[in-house]
């Protein structure tokens, strides 16, 4: 085989391996976010509020749960609270809770919520770092952001705190942080509670600054 044969090959490959590899890792967006939100990580300020974090899913491929529009593109993970939660029933959050004395960090709370909440399997998911603590209610709330290519979920969500869940579309998110609600088919609206909106925001800033698409190997840190 000459060489002007193997060279559409070759080039079918690399585009095959690049497309893979998109799939696979992080978008560069969500790592560059991850690493202008480390000071998140260090012990910050004496703040005597109670801990808590959620975890900002970040996920490809057709993920099981309700989309927005269409199947295509980068999704983010939210949960309908139950209505019969303390605070904000019936609204779309994301996964996560108040820490516990056997967390060890937020991170640790963080997935341990989301497996509480949603049966989603801690081992599924790549942490790319966290942002910055901010008030939620009466916590001090630290988003964890994570990634998967392929979110596994070993139970459905707990009804006593879940009724739904829903991946919304990465492009989607800077309207969704405007609004403040979701409209939903029925004509009924559903609202976003604060904390979650300026998260959504930040991701919806982010992507947009970075492309929702960009490839290329960027490593989770």
């Amino acid at each position: 085989m000459s060489t002007k044969e193997i060279r559409p090959i070759r080039d079918e490959i690399e585009r095959r391996v690049a497309g893979l590899m998109e799939d696979l890792l992080p978008p560069p967006w969500l790592v560059g976010m991850a690493r202008s939100g480390r000071s998140g990580d260090g012990p910050g300020p004496p703040d005597e509020r109670p801990r808590s974090a959620v975890l900002v899913l970040i996920a490809s491929g057709r993920p099981a749960g309700r989309t927005s529009r269409g199947d295509d593109g980068l999704r983010v993970l939210l949960t309908r609270r139950s209505q019969g939660m303390r605070t904000f029933p019936g609204a779309w959050t994301f996964p996560g809770g108040g820490a516990k004395p056997g967390d060890p960090d937020a991170t640790a709370t963080a997935l341990r919520e989301a497996r509480e909440e949603t049966g989603l399997v801690p081992e599924s998911v790549t942490i790319v770092g966290r942002l910055l603590p901010r008030a939620g209610g009466a916590y001090l709330l630290t988003p964890v952001l994570g990634w998967s290519s392929d979110p596994d979920f070993a139970a459905p969500p707990d009804p006593a705190e879940v009724s739904d869940l829903w991946w919304a579309a990465v492009d989607d998110l800077g309207a969704l942080a405007r609004s403040g609600a979701r409209w939903m088919p029925d004509g009924s609206v559903e609202e976003i509670p604060p904390a979650t909106r300026s998260i959504l925001a930040e991701l919806g800033a982010a992507s947009r600054a970075g492309g929702t698409q960009a490839g290329g190997p960027a490593s989770a840190t």
